[in-house]
């Protein structure tokens, strides 16, 4: 099952991210661009189910695949930046030595030091990124920030979610009322790897606020987040107002099954994944 960024009702949605732009350059921003520039690629994973095991382990809740290299504990930091160059420059050296090198192994030389050299060679007048900061103002906090965003790329926490979060904060900071963009921060949120209590509770503000119009979509996302808090009664009853309204959506019809098979009411779930496959 694909899972987008954007979710429910996207025509308020799509005219506030074209008006407003990353920066208000009038262009739709791109939350799938990393810090290096670099698309990166929202893919379906495919798993079968394992024979001979309950129901709910045969679920795979649809996940945001990003590329990444791979990642190698820091275990000594560079003692200077003439470290950071060399490392870099025997890096280059061996690339043109041969085209056919692969590199497996780089982000460690991703260290504060080189964040630092090079956030100091950007242009400090130059249109802002997508969380809204200028230079100027990165600069006043610039030593934790970058320890943040060390730390972010180190446990590969940093990607189009990242993005995405920032451009739907942004909106909201400037359309509080914008609803699509609460219940796609809400269900963002929901839906991270591992959330915290802290980023659950705004889940369910921002998507119980969202909900308040009989949204289906937005009532699939309070159903979710009741879901990942433990409160799988509340899950379900939610859930299934969404899947009235919302009986062919693939992630909605999930939910509800995920839902009912974890509550023991196997058979129903079985059904309704079986008629979602008969469909696709």
């Amino acid at each position: 099952m694909h899972r987008n960024f954007l979710r429910g009702t996207r025509k308020g949605l799509s005219v506030a991210l074209q008006t407003e732009g990353p920066v208000g350059e009038g262009q739709a921003p791109k939350p799938g661009m990393n810090a290096a520039r670099q698309s990166d690629e929202v893919i379906v994973p495919k798993k079968q189910a394992n024979k001979g095991k309950g129901l709910s382990e045969e679920f795979v809740e649809e996940r945001i695949s990003i590329k990444r290299n791979t990642l190698q504990p820091v275990t000594v930091r560079t003692l200077g930046r003439g470290a950071v160059s060399f490392g870099l420059e025997g890096v280059r050296q061996a690339a043109m030595r041969s085209k056919k090198t692969v590199f497996t192994a780089l982000l460690h030389h991703v260290t504060r030091d080189l964040l630092y050299d090079s956030f100091m060679k950007l242009q400090k007048y130059a249109a802002v990124g997508v969380d809204g900061i200028t230079w100027h103002e990165y600069r006043t906090d610039v030593e934790q920030r970058l320890f943040d965003l060390h730390d972010r790329l180190h446990r590969g926490q940093f990607g189009p979610e990242y993005a995405a979060e920032a451009i739907y904060r942004k909106l909201l900071d400037r359309h509080p009322d914008l609803l699509p963009a609460a219940n796609n921060l809400g269900y963002l949120l929901a839906t991270a790897q591992a959330p915290t209590p802290l980023q659950l509770s705004e889940a369910l503000a921002l998507a119980t606020k969202a909900s308040a119009g009989g949204d289906p979509s937005a009532l699939d996302t309070v159903g979710w987040v009741h879901y990942r808090l433990g409160d799988k009664d509340a899950a379900l009853q939610f859930l299934r107002k969404a899947h009235e309204s919302l009986p062919e959506d693939p992630a909605v019809t999930y939910h509800l099954a995920r839902v009912l098979a974890d509550l023991g009411q196997t058979g129903e779930a079985r059904g309704l994944l079986t008629t979602l496959l008969a469909r696709t």
